[in-house]
């Protein structure tokens, strides 16, 4: 079946179920009337169902006959697909929001209170955001600045970082530190002046990061080489492989995923509304 006629097909079925009594099609210059009572049927050919239409007068309407005439109608009326398409991203949009439901509730437990995870902001808050980033990433570090001040601005948010390097393997090392850097209590001081960072990142530059930051530089070195590091950050990754994010910087905000950066006022909103909600 031509896909200009399964188009057009959807959108006379469309048609029937919003309760026109009749469909109304120009081919040729003849009018054909298609009664709502038209009973979909299939015929057998050779042992092939076929489906099609079968009016009450017998005339048989299939897709050989009906595709000209539907593909006809739609070009004549093109502004019926755009109503269709947006129907159909509304179903789309309506599935997928309570499929990140369902995957948001299966795996809470590590998205939520993962020991390995950092978290700023207040420990016991009412409304948890999560954000999946990457040092290297661009845009992570634009949102970091906003990030910082809704932490600042709301005593009872709670920040969950899952440090998710997709960008190569300074990215790698940089999360790493991060990592090391939690297990001192300093992530916050690390994550910041990381973020300000400009550059690739290597092991020297983080190191420097760490002095900087008043870290024990013995104990970060060896923390970087410990492989229980390594199986955090593939855990994130597992995790961003089942929430479907495939990109930085992506935030999980009560029962909503956002993919992108976003600005502080989207940020308040989402958590306002989290709040709201019980989420």
């Amino acid at each position: 079946m031509r896909k200009s006629f399964a188009v057009a097909l959807l959108c006379a079925a469309v048609a029937i179920g919003i309760g026109a009594d009749r469909l109304y099609f120009r081919h040729g210059g003849t009018d054909l009337v298609v009664p709502a009572n038209a009973a979909s049927q299939s015929s057998t050919d050779k042992g092939v169902s076929t489906p099609g239409i079968t009016l009450a007068d017998g005339q048989r309407l299939d897709a050989e006959t009906m595709g000209p005439i539907i593909e006809q109608y739609m070009l004549d009326h093109p502004e019926l697909l755009t109503r269709v398409v947006a129907k159909l991203q509304q179903k789309e949009a309506a599935e997928a929001q309570v499929q990140t439901k369902t995957v948001l509730a299966s795996v809470k437990q590590d998205l939520l209170n993962d020991p390995a995870a950092p978290v700023l902001g207040n420990p016991q808050g009412d409304v948890t955001v999560v954000e999946f980033f990457d040092y290297k990433c661009p845009y992570c570090k634009r949102v970091a600045a906003d990030l910082n001040r809704l932490i600042v601005d709301d005593p009872k948010v709670r920040v969950v970082f899952k440090e998710f390097p997709i960008l190569g393997p300074d990215s790698q090392i940089a999360a790493l530190g991060g990592l090391a850097a939690n297990r001192q209590g300093k992530y916050g001081a690390y994550h910041q002046e990381a973020m300000e960072h400009r550059g690739p990142f290597s092991e020297d530059v983080v190191m420097n990061i760490a002095k900087d930051v008043g870290l024990d530089l013995t104990r970060f070195k060896a923390d970087l080489a410990d492989a229980s590091l390594a199986d955090a950050l593939k855990k994130n990754q597992d995790l961003a492989e089942k929430l479907s994010i495939d990109g930085t910087p992506a935030f999980i905000i009560g029962q909503e995923k956002v993919p992108g950066a976003i600005d502080y006022d989207s940020m308040k909103k989402l958590v306002d509304d989290a709040r709201k909600s019980g989420s």
